[in-house]
């Protein structure tokens, strides 16, 4: 009797995704229990797609994010040089383009209503989602 994989849905903001979140994609893509059936991706806002590089990093300072970015990258050359290891450990912040890895699965675009802290999904777009039966979805996008 053969068992049914395990139906993933990916919820993306971007195919360019972090080493690690790749890596945890490569091993779900592997496996015989799992596999990745759908990726809903979601739309940048409007504000967002039509912001200028200026005001894309004055976002990024007023939301913290940009000073997220500069502590760790402080911590990461305090590190090399205070801790006495071989080698180097591997960059999971690293950006890797995930579009070979997930090529051949269906991509579902949407345009959620964005209200406070959250994105909402409705609609046509959800009915879209819904009809294909996935068992979880993993967030590597999105808000709440």
């Amino acid at each position: 009797m053969q068992k049914n994989k395990l139906k993933i849905g990916l919820l993306l903001d971007e195919m360019e995704l972090s080493a690690w979140k790749y890596r945890m994609l490569e091993i779900i893509q592997q496996s015989d229990y799992a596999e990745i059936t759908l990726i809903v991706q979601n739309s940048p806002p409007a504000e967002q797609r039509q912001q200028s590089v200026a005001g894309k990093i004055a976002s990024k300072f007023a939301s913290r994010q940009l000073w997220n970015a500069i502590i760790r990258k402080v911590l990461t050359i305090g590190e090399k040089f205070l801790v006495d290891k071989p080698g180097q450990l591997p960059d999971a912040s690293r950006e890797i383009d995930s579009r070979q890895l997930l090529a051949g699965i269906e991509i579902i675009t949407v345009h959620p209503r964005r209200q406070h802290f959250s994105d909402y999904v409705e609609g046509d777009e959800l009915a879209a989602i819904l009809a294909h039966d996935i068992d979880v979805f993993v967030r590597l996008g999105f808000r709440i």
